[in-house]
């Protein structure tokens, strides 16, 4: 059983998709975790956004288990990850990353669960149970302050406004 749940941040993928992944014993995967998974790596080893090369190298080596790192919902990992996302050959890697998880053997469990974005069209098209989930501006800006708070970082005017638009 394969499970995508896509939609913009702050639309409470993450809750959904830990509720269904408990409730029916299915693995989760958080695929922006992947993507604050290298900025973390890329901001401990000082690699600037624009030297693609060594963040391509990176993403070759990225396992799934450094999604467990500390640290990546801060909003400095978060907005160097969209910086990441934006790079073709980093995403192609990612993208394959995330399709060897849905398609990969998950002994002990019934099936998978992915959310984030372009999990159902582009990760998983085939998928037969694909979820759609958004909230509006207003809910979407109030769950990403209380995430932001959560992790103990100080919300700014713009990053609120940016979450909001996300």
């Amino acid at each position: 059983m394969i499970i995508t749940i896509d939609g913009p941040s702050g639309a409470g993928k993450g809750t959904v998709a830990a509720y269904l992944a408990t409730k029916y014993n299915l693995h989760k995967l958080d695929t922006g975790l992947l993507y604050r998974a290298m900025a973390s790596i890329l901001l401990e080893r000082h690699i600037e956004p624009d030297d693609t090369k060594s963040i391509h190298d990176i993403a070759k080596t990225l396992r799934i288990e450094d999604t467990n790192r500390e640290g990546l919902r801060t909003e400095t990992v978060a907005a160097l990850a969209s910086k990441i996302a934006a790079i073709p050959e980093v995403r192609n890697v990612l993208n394959q990353i995330q399709k060897d998880f849905a398609f990969g053997n998950h002994e002990g469990y019934r099936g998978v669960i992915l959310d984030g974005r372009d999990i159902g069209t582009v990760i998983c098209p085939e998928s037969p149970c694909k979820i759609y989930l958004t909230a509006s501006q207003e809910v979407r800006a109030r769950r990403r302050v209380k995430e932001v708070l959560t992790n103990h970082a100080a919300p700014t005017e713009s990053n609120i406004k940016n979450m909001a638009l996300d």
